[in-house]
């Protein structure tokens, strides 16, 4: 009976904070969604185990986000920690250019690629409507 109430007093809690809960881990995210959900999941795992103590806090669901903060910290430190380190890219034998022509050329292809995307991400149209329009001819055509 104890573990069936346990579970009914979870289950409110998550019915009533998830979405808050998914919305804060977002911005601790960086509105990354996949990471987002992982994080609520890892925290609803930890409160899930822990919830003897949790429904006995003050404040249940500022435990909760202490508790999707702390997760997010230690994410972040285990995601630090193992960090793989990139070698030597070019020991296959690849040859490096560095000519300064098609650095400039690649590096304004990338600004208005990401001119484009930003764009179309902030305003929520297509990179195709948010080209500029074609060039205006300069006299109207006169009537026959």
């Amino acid at each position: 009976m104890r573990e069936r109430t346990r579970d009914a007093e979870f289950s409110d809690y998550v019915a009533g904070q998830r979405v808050r809960l998914v919305r804060a881990a977002r911005l601790l995210t960086a509105g990354d969604e996949a990471a987002a959900e992982d994080l609520v999941q890892t925290t609803l795992t930890r409160l899930y185990v822990h919830w003897a103590k949790v429904s006995r806090a003050d404040d249940p669901v500022a435990y909760g986000y202490r508790s999707l903060t702390n997760a997010f910290l230690d994410e972040r430190r285990r995601a630090h920690r193992w960090r793989e380190v990139a070698g030597d890219l070019t020991s296959d034998g690849a040859e490096v250019t560095a000519d300064p022509d098609t650095r400039r050329l690649v590096l304004e292809a990338l600004q208005q690629l990401a001119s484009d995307s930003a764009r179309s991400w902030y305003c929520g149209t297509s990179c195709s409507t948010t080209s500029p329009p074609p060039p205006r001819p300069s006299a109207a055509p006169k009537a026959p």
